[in-house]
């Protein structure tokens, strides 16, 4: 397998002003693509830190992964520390000075940005002005490429990918996401180790009302026999494999079966609208929602008596089924989800916990409504309540047990 070192330059990052979103993006994107990010470093702006990290990584990588320090200011260094770090010294890149000069002047901190180490070859940007760097150490690969998000992203998959995958094809691996909704991450683990042939990674990634399988396998038959298990094993909870998400699930299903959704929200305060919206095209499967997070709102609005939120509570099982059907017909859907609850850290009472939520399900043919009891923050419980009234919808609309 190929190893990857993940190198990103930036005093922003050393100093906890600036989240590394870089790494993220690019470990994300190498494990996609069969490869393995065994190391991740930042380094400060500093000649001899950046110096440091690119001989370390030269030591335990086949391939080191660069980003920052490759524009006109005085703490841009990239190019010097790689050109120390590797004993190949500076020349000037006439042809990337002659665009500098036509884009933004000549002075020496602009001209800078076309220097390159003798044994390296520029990567031409495809957004921004700022060229990157391929070169050959030791057998290793030396990629430095922009720190803004945009420019680095747009030079991987134009220029890193192609080279890395064409080069290198014979030390890649196979990777697979199995994304579960409604168990632990100790539940999923426990239920599909067994499963899992000798030699293949599993890792399991919980997140917020959800639990993510990473499987990373030699071959596609080790996948097969993966996909074999977890199909099996978790029939009702798997919804979707690497970049699906629940609502995008949950809006092909709508399209599949010609039905719009409306949603009628209190604790989660449109976040369920909010994660359906995302969705591009979400307009074809998602007719609107109702906000109704105050009790006037609930009566006045969505038209719940206020004998049933004096007799039941605005968080009850009776208020999440009428919020679903009165979304039903106000806003003219096939299908409605409703969800009420505590979010807390205020509202309990000594029957309703915080973290009690309802989720209700209103169609043509019925109802149903769900209580759940959730753990953690205000906004994990927010969080938990949007996903798992996704994943009501999702599961009515695949036939499964609501």
């Amino acid at each position: 397998m190929i190893h990857v070192y993940l190198l990103t330059i930036g005093t922003e990052l050393t100093s906890g002003i600036q989240d590394d979103s870089n790494s993220t993006f690019l470990a994300g994107r190498l494990s996609e693509l069969g490869m393995s990010c065994s190391h991740m470093h930042s380094a400060s702006d500093e000649m001899e830190a950046v110096v440091h990290g690119i001989r370390d990584a030269l030591e335990v990588a086949d391939v080191i992964l660069m980003t920052g320090g490759l524009g006109p200011t005085d703490d841009d260094i990239t190019r010097e520390a790689v050109s120390v770090a590797v004993g190949s010294p500076l020349v000037r890149d006439e042809k990337v000075v002659a665009k500098l000069k036509g884009i933004i002047g000549e002075s020496e901190k602009v001209l800078k940005m076309a220097d390159r180490p003798s044994s390296a070859t520029m990567i031409p940007p495809g957004v921004g002005i700022a060229s990157g760097l391929r070169l050959d150490a030791d057998g290793k690969i030396i990629y430095a490429l922009p720190g803004v998000p945009e420019e680095m992203r747009e030079m991987f998959e134009s220029h890193v990918v192609p080279d890395l995958v064409g080069g290198l094809v014979d030390g890649r691996s196979i990777a697979k996401t199995y994304k579960l909704c409604g168990l632990s991450e100790i539940e999923a683990e426990d239920k599909i180790s067994p499963h899992i042939p000798e030699g293949v990674r599993l890792g399991v990634l919980p997140q917020v009302g959800e639990v993510h399988l990473r499987v990373i396998a030699s071959s596609e038959a080790e996948i097969g026999v993966v996909d074999r298990a977890v199909n099996q094993l978790f029939r009702e909870e798997l919804y979707g494999v690497d970049n699906d998400s629940l609502a995008s699930v949950v809006g092909r299903e709508l399209l599949e079966s010609g039905e719009k959704l409306s949603a009628v929200e209190s604790c989660t305060g449109g976040l369920i609208s909010k994660l359906l919206t995302d969705v591009a095209g979400s307009s074809h499967f998602f007719e609107g929602s109702i906000v109704s997070y105050s009790n006037e709102v609930k009566s006045g609005i969505v038209g719940i008596p206020e004998s049933v939120l004096i007799e039941h509570g605005a968080v009850s099982r009776e208020c999440a089924v009428m919020m679903a059907r009165a979304g039903l017909e106000k806003i003219s859907s096939d299908m409605c989800v409703a969800v009420t609850g505590i979010a807390g850290p205020d509202g309990a009472t000594a029957d309703k916990p915080v973290g009690l939520v309802y989720i209700a399900l209103a169609t043509r043919d019925g109802d149903v409504c769900n209580e759940h009891i959730y753990k953690g923050s205000r906004d994990v419980i927010r969080h938990r309540s949007a996903k798992g009234s996704l994943d009501l919808v999702r599961k009515y609309l695949s036939g499964l047990p609501v």
